[in-house]
C-alpha cells in the first residue's frame, strides 16, 4: 500500500512537471509577498520565452504582460514571500478589458460589462443649463460590478460636479485668483485636448488623456497649465473593479 502511494505521488509530480515545465520555462523568485487581486509588477533580469505568456504556480496560472524588463500580472490568490513562479508560453490570450468609442465617450468594459466611461464630447444635461458648465475629460458613469451607477455628471444643485474629475480651486495667474473648479464663477475651466495611447491586453487596458486649464483674464483666455491622465483598468477580480488613475 505504501508503495502504491509513493507511485501515485511520483506520477503526480511528473504530470505537474510536464504541464508547467518545458524547455521554454523561466523560473523567478518573488522577493516580497503578493496580495490576491492586486496588480503585481516584478522586475525580471533574464530573458523570457517568446509569444503569449502566463505565470504558473501550484496549479494556478495567470496571463501576464511584459513591459520592458518588468512583468505585470494579477494573481487571484496570495503568493508568499520567496515563492518560485514559472513563466511559460500559454494559449493565445484575449484582451478581457476593452476600450471602445461610443456616443462621445471612451467606454471601458471588462468581460463585456461596462466599468466606466471617459467623456470626450461636451454634452449639457438640458437646454436650460448655462454653457459655462460644459465640461469633458472626466469619468462618468463609473459602475459597480453589479452594474449600479456610482457617479453623476451635472447633479442637481451641484452642476459644476462631473463624476470623477479634477480641477484646481485657488490658482494665481498674472496676479488674479483663478478657480477652475467652480464654473459658475466663470474664472476658468478645464477641457480635454485629446486621448492617445489606447491599448488593450490580457491584464490591463489603458489610455492617456491630455487636458488644458483655461484661465479667463479680462478679455483674454490663456492656457494656464497642462494636465495628463494615465488611466489603467485591470482584468480582475470579478467582485471588484481595479482602476488606477494617475494625474500629472
Amino acid at each position: 500500500m505504501k508503495y502504491w502511494k509513493d507511485v501515485v505521488c511520483a506520477l503526480v509530480m511528473m504530470v505537474w512537471s510536464w504541464g508547467c515545465g518545458n524547455q521554454e520555462v523561466v523560473t523567478i523568485l518573488v522577493g516580497d509577498a503578493l496580495a490576491a487581486d492586486v496588480p503585481a509588477q516584478i522586475q525580471v533580469s533574464q530573458g523570457l520565452p517568446q509569444g503569449e505568456l502566463c505565470v504558473c504556480q501550484n496549479g494556478s496560472e495567470w496571463p501576464l504582460e511584459v513591459t520592458g524588463e518588468y512583468i505585470l500580472f494579477l494573481p487571484t490568490e496570495a503568493i508568499a514571500k520567496a515563492s518560485e513562479l514559472e513563466i511559460r508560453p500559454c494559449d493565445k490570450l484575449i484582451a478581457s478589458v476593452n476600450i471602445r468609442r461610443s456616443n462621445g465617450a471612451l467606454r471601458v468594459s471588462k468581460q463585456e460589462k461596462e466599468v466606466f466611461s471617459f467623456v470626450e464630447e461636451i454634452k449639457l444635461p438640458d437646454a436650460n443649463t448655462p454653457n459655462y458648465y460644459g465640461r469633458n475629460g472626466f469619468i462618468d458613469p463609473m459602475r459597480s460590478p453589479a452594474g449600479v451607477k456610482l457617479t453623476e455628471a451635472y447633479p442637481r444643485g451641484h452642476t459644476h460636479q462631473h463624476g470623477i474629475f479634477h480641477a484646481w480651486t485657488r490658482s494665481t495667474i498674472s496676479g488674479k485668483m483663478i478657480d477652475f473648479w467652480n464654473q459658475a464663477a466663470q474664472l476658468g475651466n478645464v477641457r480635454l485636448v485629446d486621448v492617445e495611447q489606447i491599448e488593450e491586453g490580457p491584464v490591463v487596458a489603458s489610455f492617456v488623456a491630455n487636458l488644458e486649464y483655461l484661465a479667463y483674464l479680462e478679455q483674454d483666455t490663456i492656457v494656464a497649465a497642462h494636465e495628463q491622465w494615465i488611466v489603467q483598468t485591470y482584468a480582475g477580480p470579478e467582485q471588484a473593479h481595479v482602476v488606477d488613475v494617475e494625474i500629472i
